[in-house]
Protein backbone atom coordinates (compact mmCIF):
# COMPACT_ATOMS: atom_id res chain seq x y z
CA UNK A 1 0.00 0.00 0.00
CA UNK A 2 1.44 3.34 -0.97
CA UNK A 3 1.18 6.42 1.13
CA UNK A 4 -0.37 9.45 -0.48
CA UNK A 5 -0.18 13.09 0.30
CA UNK A 6 -3.82 14.23 0.28
CA UNK A 7 -3.01 17.90 0.84
CA UNK A 8 -3.67 18.68 -2.82
CA UNK A 9 -7.19 17.23 -2.79
CA UNK A 10 -8.67 20.29 -1.11
CA UNK A 11 -7.90 23.96 -1.06
CA UNK A 12 -6.86 24.86 2.54
CA UNK A 13 -10.03 26.92 3.12
CA UNK A 14 -12.20 24.04 1.90
CA UNK A 15 -10.47 21.73 4.37
CA UNK A 16 -11.20 24.16 7.19
CA UNK A 17 -14.83 24.44 6.11
CA UNK A 18 -15.10 20.64 6.08
CA UNK A 19 -13.78 20.43 9.61
CA UNK A 20 -15.66 23.42 11.01
CA UNK A 21 -18.83 22.68 9.07
CA UNK A 22 -19.40 26.16 7.68
CA UNK A 23 -19.11 26.45 3.96
CA UNK A 24 -19.47 30.23 4.05
CA UNK A 25 -22.85 30.19 2.34
CA UNK A 26 -25.07 31.12 5.31
CA UNK A 27 -26.47 34.26 3.67
CA UNK A 28 -27.26 32.43 0.43
CA UNK A 29 -29.12 29.67 2.31
CA UNK A 30 -31.00 32.22 4.38
CA UNK A 31 -32.00 34.16 1.26
CA UNK A 32 -33.44 31.00 -0.29
CA UNK A 33 -35.44 30.35 2.87
CA UNK A 34 -36.72 33.96 2.77
CA UNK A 35 -37.89 33.41 -0.81
CA UNK A 36 -39.80 30.31 0.27
CA UNK A 37 -41.33 32.22 3.17
CA UNK A 38 -42.23 35.15 0.91
CA UNK A 39 -44.09 32.79 -1.44
CA UNK A 40 -46.21 31.64 1.50
CA UNK A 41 -47.51 35.20 1.93
CA UNK A 42 -46.44 35.53 5.55
CA UNK A 43 -45.72 38.82 7.28
CA UNK A 44 -42.07 39.84 6.95
CA UNK A 45 -41.80 40.34 10.72
CA UNK A 46 -42.74 36.68 11.35
CA UNK A 47 -39.92 35.19 9.26
CA UNK A 48 -37.82 34.43 12.32
CA UNK A 49 -40.63 32.41 13.92
CA UNK A 50 -41.35 30.55 10.67
CA UNK A 51 -37.66 29.70 10.31
CA UNK A 52 -37.53 28.31 13.84
CA UNK A 53 -40.71 26.29 13.37
CA UNK A 54 -39.85 24.84 9.95
CA UNK A 55 -36.07 24.54 10.02
CA UNK A 56 -35.02 24.67 13.68
CA UNK A 57 -32.92 27.85 13.36
CA UNK A 58 -33.17 30.83 15.70
CA UNK A 59 -31.82 34.00 14.09
CA UNK A 60 -31.00 37.27 15.81
CA UNK A 61 -31.60 40.86 14.76
CA UNK A 62 -30.18 44.24 15.59
CA UNK A 63 -31.02 47.72 14.27
CA UNK A 64 -29.39 46.97 10.90
CA UNK A 65 -31.14 43.62 10.31
CA UNK A 66 -30.29 39.95 10.65
CA UNK A 67 -27.04 39.11 12.43
CA UNK A 68 -24.69 36.39 11.14
CA UNK A 69 -24.87 34.39 14.37
CA UNK A 70 -27.69 31.91 14.90
CA UNK A 71 -28.65 28.98 17.11
CA UNK A 72 -29.77 25.56 15.99
CA UNK A 73 -32.70 24.55 18.18
CA UNK A 74 -33.70 21.39 16.29
CA UNK A 75 -30.90 19.47 14.58
CA UNK A 76 -33.20 17.28 12.48
CA UNK A 77 -35.05 20.27 11.04
CA UNK A 78 -31.74 22.06 10.48
CA UNK A 79 -30.49 19.06 8.50
CA UNK A 80 -33.52 19.42 6.23
CA UNK A 81 -32.67 23.10 5.79
CA UNK A 82 -29.09 22.27 4.79
CA UNK A 83 -30.16 19.50 2.42
CA UNK A 84 -32.87 21.58 0.78
CA UNK A 85 -30.91 24.78 0.22
CA UNK A 86 -27.32 23.61 -0.20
Amino acid sequence: MSSQNNNKLYHPQERINTIVGDDGRWWELLRKAQLEYGASGGDKADFQFWLTEHYGIRIYYDIDGILPNHDIVDEQKFLLFKLKYS
